[in-house]
């Protein structure tokens, strides 16, 4: 899946490849709103998020039994990924 969301092949999906992914799902977000899941979701600072990130993430949700919908449309759900 992350491969498919890694548009330009970089190994890290950044804010251009975030908005993609979100507009493919036909989820309405600003660039703030865009720009505030990645960092919640950038553990490392770097602007980007990479596998282990992605992969972090993922889990997360799969556990917590959140669809990846409603996290990327709703940016307090991203942020509680970040207190896990």
């Amino acid at each position: 899946m992350f491969e498919l969301l890694d548009k330009d092949g970089g190994g890290t999906l950044d804010a251009g490849e975030l908005c993609k992914v979100m507009t493919e799902l036909d989820i309405d977000a600003s660039k703030e709103e865009i720009e505030q899941v990645l960092r919640d979701l950038d553990k490392d600072g770097n602007g980007e998020i990479d596998f282990d990130e992605f992969l972090y993430a993922m889990s997360t949700l799969q556990h917590e039994g959140i669809p990846l919908t409603l996290c990327l449309n709703d940016p307090f759900m991203t942020q509680m990924l970040v207190l896990k």
